[in-house]
């Protein structure tokens, strides 16, 4: 086996260290910045009036080397060219991670958070009206792109990501219910949607956005805008209670139904 590292790949690292040296290095010790690094992270990350979410600061600052990163012609690399990247490759991507995770901490790349100068989670987003003929996908690559939909996710997930390869769905649908609700009756609400996919199927991930955050999508893909998507999750738990009803309606036998249901769920799903 020939484990050469390709001259492209080895002449990105060089290009890419000097980068780190120059530009990165300084804004780590500047403002006290490599408090997000050292024993202080944990603290200095937190914002603990917030549920201890991410502090504003600190994702600001995740931001600004992105930025910096994506001027420089790093952070794209594994995308086709005609999208500002570098037509990177597997072989180039394990590389590259390898060199900024053997640095340690740093504004170049901290594996808790999934940061790195080179991303591994960008998708270019691919716009369809509905995705559920086959006809719809007719001279489009769909391998490795997110597909942005308004039609039933699950159809789509089929044609999109089993048959075609997509890596996933961004979905800005809602179910209408005219004259009641129209497709921009409440534009910035999020639908509630489920992605369930078979065990043995292909997976795909899927997420939905307002059909005004869609719209605005649409619009900057029709005119010509490459859009690369990248996925970040925040999460945390929320003091709550589950309200639980419970009704006995008197019927004419002698006879007992039981009835469990679920927001979300229909009665058929359901009942017992």
């Amino acid at each position: 086996m020939d484990f050469t590292i390709p001259k492209d790949v080895a002449d990105f690292l060089a290009d890419m260290d000097a980068f780190i040296e120059r530009e990165l290095r300084p804004l780590e010790r500047a403002d006290d910045n490599i408090r997000f690094f050292d024993h202080r992270r944990e603290d200095a990350r937190t914002d603990w009036h917030r549920g201890g979410l991410p502090n504003e600061e600190w994702e600001a600052l995740l931001r600004k080397v992105r930025t910096m990163a994506d001027a420089a012609g790093f952070y794209r690399y594994p995308l086709p060219r005609q999208y500002g990247g570098r037509d990177g490759t597997n072989l180039g991507m394990a590389i590259i991670r390898e060199d900024l995770a053997a640095k340690g901490l740093g504004l170049h790349c901290d594996l808790q958070t999934e940061h790195s100068i080179v991303s591994n989670h960008v998708g270019l987003l691919l716009m369809l009206e509905y995705g559920t003929e086959d006809a719809h996908y007719e001279g489009l690559e769909v391998r490795g792109k997110v597909v942005l939909t308004r039609g039933p996710v699950h159809r789509v997930h089929q044609l999109a990501v089993v048959e075609r390869g997509a890596a996933g769905i961004l979905f800005d649908g809602r179910r209408l219910l005219p004259p009641v609700r129209g497709p921009m009756d409440d534009p910035e609400a999020v639908t509630y949607t489920s992605f369930w996919w078979g065990e043995e199927e292909p997976r795909g991930w899927g997420f939905v956005v307002s059909p005004g955050t869609g719209r605005r999508l649409r619009e900057r893909l029709a005119g010509g805008a490459a859009l690369a998507l990248e996925v970040e999750i925040e999460s945390r738990n929320f003091p709550t209670r589950i309200p639980l009803l419970t009704a006995a309606l008197p019927g004419e036998s002698d006879r007992e139904v039981l009835v469990v249901a679920a927001e979300g769920l229909t009665a058929r799903e359901m009942a017992v």
